[in-house]
């Protein structure tokens, strides 16, 4: 079992031995385990290399989690008052399409500020409609701004219900796309976080979720673990909301 000299506390804090099992206390918690030959074992000792995680990690425990959750939003996430709705009467006219309406008020989106976001309170600021200038790629018809993230702007497409991400100065960014999964770089749409208010509630907490994981990761192979999940999770929720990288993009900084 490895021990890491750079961490503290060390991976293995301390040990003893009870009957034939040694439990084993650490960085993941207690362990009981039981040597091969009890008569000759001197105790757990260093050696090279990480801790190998089963299908049993938090990892899986997540997934499950998020199969099963009935809401909209997870509580242990987002408590109730932290959801808020737009009044139907705020409602801007440009606001078409009929499941992001449905979702602004009747569902709502979480007003929090944190993981490198920061959502508007929808009851207290409203919907406000986007006057700057938009990249000539960009959809014709009303976006409406509804939040910030890694420094740029969350705008919601009128017409489609789309959430996409433009840079401070309102421009596209350049799309992280796999060439593995798409032949074309024009597969990937600029600047698209979500293809509906829906799907991007789902992918918003499962970024959270593994963003969170990933800075309390024991190991490289952990972090690794997270951002396979987080890959395939993302892309089995809105895969053309994926696909440009940006819901990835920033969980490399915790190497």
């Amino acid at each position: 079992m490895a021990e890491y000299n750079d961490v503290e506390p060390p991976f293995i804090s301390g040990q003893i031995t009870v009957g034939e099992d040694v439990v084993v206390a650490g960085l993941g918690g207690l362990f009981a385990v039981r040597p091969s030959a009890p008569s000759t074992f001197e105790g757990l000792s260093k050696v090279h290399g990480e801790p190998m995680f089963l299908d049993t990690s938090p990892v899986c425990a997540v997934e499950s989690l998020r199969r099963v959750t009935p809401d909209p939003f997870d509580p242990e996430l987002f408590e109730p008052g932290v959801v808020r709705r737009l009044p139907a009467e705020q409602l801007p006219d440009g606001m078409e399409d009929a499941d992001a309406r449905r979702v602004l008020t009747e569902v709502g989106l979480p007003a929090f500020d944190g993981a490198e976001f920061r959502l508007v309170a929808l009851d207290e600021q409203g919907l406000p409609e986007v006057a700057h200038d938009l990249p000539a790629e960009a959809l014709p018809g009303a976006y409406y701004e509804i939040g910030m993230w890694m420094g740029g702007h969350l705008c919601l497409h009128g017409d489609t219900g789309r959430v996409f991400w433009l840079s401070e100065d309102y421009e596209f960014p350049a799309a992280e796309y796999d060439e593995d999964d798409y032949e074309d770089e024009a597969e990937v749409e600029p600047g698209l976080v979500a293809s509906s208010l829906t799907t991007f509630i789902d992918l918003l907490q499962v970024y959270l979720v593994s963003r969170c994981m990933l800075a309390s990761a024991a190991s490289r192979l952990e972090r690794e673990a997270v951002r396979e999940y987080l890959e395939i999770a993302l892309s089995g929720i809105d895969e053309a909301g994926a696909a440009g990288g940006l819901w990835t993009s920033s969980l490399h900084d915790f190497d």
